[in-house]
């Protein structure tokens, strides 16, 4: 799982060097968006695995998933800031007036 989702990564990164007039759009980010937290899932699991199987005690697989969905998080709102940032520019370059597309866009 780990190796697919790095390989959908590059794959996504290698096609959008290559094709400069594509735009990051929102099926970019929602899909980048996906593969980040499909990792961060799987290496939950297998941390939670492995605190099971070795009886590890400094640290419980709660943290481990409370650290998993804080990242989740993070990833989910550093997206959603670009995809708003990208509408304001947007917006911007239809000829909408600068300030009010930024207080719509906040």
């Amino acid at each position: 799982i780990l190796f697919s989702c790095g390989m959908a990564l590059l794959v996504v990164r290698f096609w959008l060097s290559r094709n400069v007039q594509w735009k990051k759009g929102f099926t970019f980010h929602a899909a980048q968006f996906f593969i980040y937290a499909i990792i961060i899932g799987t290496i939950g699991s297998i941390l939670n695995n492995a605190i099971e199987d070795y009886n590890l005690r400094f640290i419980s697989s709660g943290i481990i998933d409370f650290i998993c969905t804080s990242l989740i998080a993070l990833i989910l709102t550093i997206k959603l800031f670009l995809i708003i940032n990208q509408f304001e520019k947007a917006q911007v370059n239809k000829g909408r007036d600068v300030t009010s597309t930024r207080i719509l866009a906040r």
